[in-house]
């Protein structure tokens, strides 16, 4: 049976979870958390079935929606998905074909006949840093969740890092993955990367066409693709979001503020967008960054949309897309990493200014 914990620290960061067999779960999993997942075990799983599965904030709503469309033939947007992991069994049973869940589980835990090769399974994988940056920014838009989680930046990192968080440290997550990969047999799993479906969206909704067994062809995939752009489905989706009793303790409004829209290049974060400061959030990553120890390798490349630190196009006529990385190691205690795109460094934000600006960007 599943306790209701209350996970803090001395800085006044907390989040309430539901925990279970040494997992923390989000205090809307359905019941016990025990019996469902139980439920979700023996679950009678459909030929058509498609099951989403990642990380929180690693494209969900995304692979959702294009399943949903190659499922039905129809690039109709339907909101977001129907949850394994907050909705009880008889909605999920008596849900009409062809179903496409969603769950933040790793595939050991979704239904048996799953596991056994029946359904379809699309697993979209997305880089850690922009997960949590996502996360932080979503969290911090629920306004269901004042008395059950308060987490600055660098709380929602160390929380993460100690993998008390919901669903665990997304380290954890990928390990369960790599297991998978070597003893699953069957040929029921696709794995997706977020940042190549920026990067190529076409020939990604082609293969997963391929991959469900869509029969209306390469006009409608194409369809498909276009309709689901980030930006079409930044913009547009959100529109038909309509409200659900899955998110009713999570915001007053029943739906979730899903799609950011500030997915940019550094190019454009770095221009000028606060009295000739750079942008905020960027410098609340340097911030963070000055007290670690790691070692940057880049690999150039015209596109890297792959690491959210390294997407600076250098234009500026070298025509090599440089980006470099000095290291200042004054002493043990003084250790820093500094990033310095050539031709391209913008003043550094006094502490004063990165709060002002990062308010204004709330």
């Amino acid at each position: 049976m599943a306790e209701l914990v209350d996970v803090r620290d001395d800085e006044g960061n907390f989040a309430k979870y539901k925990k279970y067999d040494g997992r923390y779960y989000v205090k809307h999993f359905v019941g016990n958390v025990k019996d469902h997942l139980a439920a979700i075990d023996s679950m009678d799983v459909r030929d058509d079935d498609t099951f989403i599965l990642t990380y929180p904030k690693s494209g969900t709503h995304w692979g959702f929606t294009l399943a949903s469309m190659l499922r039905t033939g129809e690039t109709v947007y339907r909101g977001s998905p129907t949850f394994l992991d907050y909705t009880d069994k008889e909605t999920l049973d008596n849900l009409p074909s062809p179903r496409v869940f969603a769950s933040h589980m790793t595939f050991d835990f979704m239904p048996k006949q799953v596991k056994e090769g029946k359904g379809k399974v699309i697993a979209i994988f997305r880089n850690p840093k922009d997960v949590l940056t996502s996360i932080h920014t979503f969290a911090k838009k629920l306004d269901g969740l004042k008395e059950d989680y308060k987490m600055t930046w660098k709380g929602l990192l160390n929380f993460h890092m100690e993998g008390t968080i919901f669903y665990g440290s997304w380290f954890d997550y990928i390990h369960s993955w790599d297991k998978v990969k070597i003893e699953h047999t069957e040929n029921n799993i696709m794995y997706l990367m977020y940042e190549d479906m920026i990067q190529d969206l076409s020939s990604h909704v082609h293969e997963l066409a391929l991959f469900l067994g869509d029969t209306y062809g390469s006009d409608f995939v194409d369809k498909v693709t276009a309709r689901c752009t980030f930006s079409n489905m930044a913009e547009e989706a959100t529109r038909t979001f309509t409200p659900s009793e899955q998110w009713k303790t999570v915001t007053t409004t029943k739906t979730l503020p899903i799609y950011r829209k500030d997915h940019k290049t550094l190019e454009y974060i770095f221009s000028s967008t606060f009295a000739g400061y750079s942008n905020a959030m960027i410098n609340r990553w340097i911030l963070m960054l000055q007290r670690c120890r790691f070692t940057e390798k880049y690999t150039p490349e015209s596109q890297n949309n792959a690491d959210s630190l390294s997407r600076l196009i250098n234009d500026q006529g070298k025509g090599d897309n440089s980006f470099c990385l000095t290291d200042n190691f004054k002493s043990e205690d003084d250790e820093f990493v500094k990033f310095v795109p050539r031709n391209f460094t913008p003043r550094p934000m006094t502490p004063i200014k990165i709060e002002e600006a990062s308010a204004l960007e709330e």
